[in-house]
C-alpha cells in the first residue's frame, strides 16, 4: 500500500513504501535430484539480484537466469540461496539441467503476494520446499519449514494530519490492491500538474478547547 497527503496545487509530500527485500532459500532433499537451481524474475519496476553464483541460460531461452548459491547440507537437505530486491511482479525457481543441454524444469511460479510486505533494510529470510507431484513450492518463515508464509491481515487505520502551514484543505492520495478510503470530507480537485480529476479530502476537525487558567 502507498499513502500520501498533499494540499491542493502542490506535489506529494509523504509516501510510505519500500522495495521488497528478500533472501530466498530453496531446501532441496537429496532424493529430489536438483542439478542447478536458479531464479527467474520479472519486475513491475526494477530489481537487483545478489548472492548468486553467476548465470546460466536454459535451452531455447533468450536470456540467462541467476544460479542459486549452494550452501550447507544437513540431514539430507541442501540449502540453496539467493537475494533479490526491488519492485517484483513475479518469480520462478527452476532447475537448469546443464547435463541435458540446459533444459529447464520445475518452472512453478513462486511469487507470493505476502512477500511484498518485506521491505526492511536487511533482507527477510524465506524458505521454500518443492513438491514434484503438484509442481508447487511452499514458503516458510523459518529454516525448519514449520511456519508457513501467510498474507498479512488487512490494515485498518485512521490517519490524522496536523496542518501547521495553513494548507487550506488536505487531500489524500492512496493506492493499493483492495484499498478503500472512507469517512472523508468529500473530494477536491487534483493539483493542476496531475491532470483532471479529484481526490478525497481529509475531514477538518475543530481544535480542542484549552482550559482556562
Amino acid at each position: 500500500m502507498l499513502f500520501g497527503a498533499l494540499p491542493a496545487d502542490t506535489v506529494l509530500v509523504a509516501n510510505a513504501a519500500g522495495e521488497t527485500n528478500l533472501r530466498l532459500h530453496l531446501m532441496v532433499a537429496d532424493n529430489q535430484d536438483f542439478e542447478c537451481p536458479a531464479l527467474n524474475a520479472w519486475e513491475s519496476g526494477n530489481y537487483t539480484i545478489t548472492g548468486d553464483n553467476g548465470t546460466v541460460t536454459p535451452k531455447e531461452w533468450g536470456s540467462g537466469v541467476a544460479v542459486m548459491t549452494k550452501g550447507v547440507s544437513e540431514n539430507g537437505i541442501t540449502d540453496y540461496s539467493i537475494e533479490i530486491k526491488g519492485t517484483i511482479a513475479g518469480m520462478q525457481i527452476l532447475d537448469v539441467q546443464t547435463s541435458k543441454e540446459n533444459a529447464g524444469r520445475y518452472l512453478a511460479d513462486v511469487w507470493d503476494k505476502a512477500m511484498a510486505a518485506f521491505t526492511d533494510e536487511n533482507p527477510t529470510e524465506l524458505y521454500a520446499t518443492y513438491d514434484a507431484e503438484s509442481n508447487t513450492y511452499t514458503w516458510y518463515t523459518d529454516k525448519d519449514c514449520t511456519e508457513k508464509l501467510q498474507l498479512a491481515k488487512p490494515a485498518n487505520f485512521t490517519v490524522h494530519f496536523l496542518d501547521k502551514e495553513d494548507w487550506g484543505y488536505a487531500l489524500v492520495n492512496a493506492w493499493g490492491t483492495g484499498l478503500t478510503v472512507s469517512d472523508t470530507n468529500g473530494t477536491g480537485n487534483k493539483p493542476e500538474s496531475w491532470g483532471e480529476g479529484t481526490l478525497d479530502k481529509l475531514v477538518e476537525e475543530a481544535p480542542e478547547e484549552q482550559p482556562n487558567e
